[in-house]
Parts: C-alpha cells; structure tokens; sequence
C-alpha cells in the first residue's frame, strides 16, 4: 500500500506545479499544501487493486486515483471553511484557510475541482472511452446525489 501512496504522491505533486504566471504559483502552494497533508491513500490504494482486478497495471489506476484525491481533497478544504465546519485544524496541522486566507481556500478547493477532471479525462494510460467512463463516475459520486449532497 505505501508504494501506490509513494506513487500517487509523486504524481499529485507533478500534476499540481504551475505552469503558468507568477500569479498562479500561490494558489497551486494552497492546493498542494492540502494534497499533501497526509493521509492513508486508501482510495488510491483501492482503484489500483480494483484495475488490478479487471487485469488494468496501476499506471492505468494511478491517473484515475490522482484525480479521486484531487475531489476528496476540494471537499476537505470547502469543509474546513468558516461557513462550514470553520476547522482550524486538519490531520495535526493549520487548515488551508488559515494558512492562505478563505478566499485562497475557496479557489483551491474549484481548482482542485477542476484538476480533478482534467486529470481523469487526461489519463494517458486508457483510452479515450474509458477516460470519459471515469469522468463520468466521478462527476457522479462527487456531485449533489453523491458526496456533496452528505
């Protein structure tokens, strides 16, 4: 289990390096600062033994795994926030918004939002169907009759 954690890790931190302007680099510390917060790993421990089941490698796994940790962790830091739980700490350490400011939070919550899909429909290891199949699982399980409706 603590390679694929190692191996989504690195993959996270990859996926999440700016690119861009000065501007974004800000933004991608508050959402890599959550990424990387800990944790088990056990979803992407999960989707890699489940790909394993259907005789999929874990390259094929880890994309969709990143992208599933990348959700999970938008709905930690939206939940941290004031006008949810307004935690102030996650897993021992200060929650994104008190390190970065709420409204910092807020947008690395949409971005990660958004990387997550990217990073599912971008998966370089599965076909195009199959990328769209995942997208629309996750966009499933993660909308308003999934995980964001409780």
């Amino acid at each position: 289990m603590s390679r694929v954690a190692e191996d989504t890790d690195a993959l996270l931190i990859e996926l999440l390096s700016p690119s861009g302007s000065v501007n974004q680099i800000a933004l991608y510390d508050a959402m890599r600062y959550s990424v990387a917060a800990g944790g088990k790993r056990i979803r992407p421990f999960l989707t890699t033994e489940f790909c394993a089941l259907f005789g999929g490698g874990d390259q094929k796994a880890l994309w969709y795994a990143a992208g599933i940790e990348m959700l999970h962790t938008m709905s930690l830091i939206h939940d941290d926030l004031p006008a949810m739980d307004n935690d102030v700490l996650r897993r021992g350490k200060p929650t994104n918004h008190v390190i970065f400011g709420e409204a910092t939070a807020i947008l690395a919550g949409d971005a990660l939002l958004s990387e997550a899909f990217r990073t599912t429909a971008n998966n370089p290891w599965c076909s195009p169907g199959q990328n769209l199949e995942a997208v629309r699982v996750l966009a499933e399980y993660g909308g308003a009759e999934g995980m964001m409706g409780g």
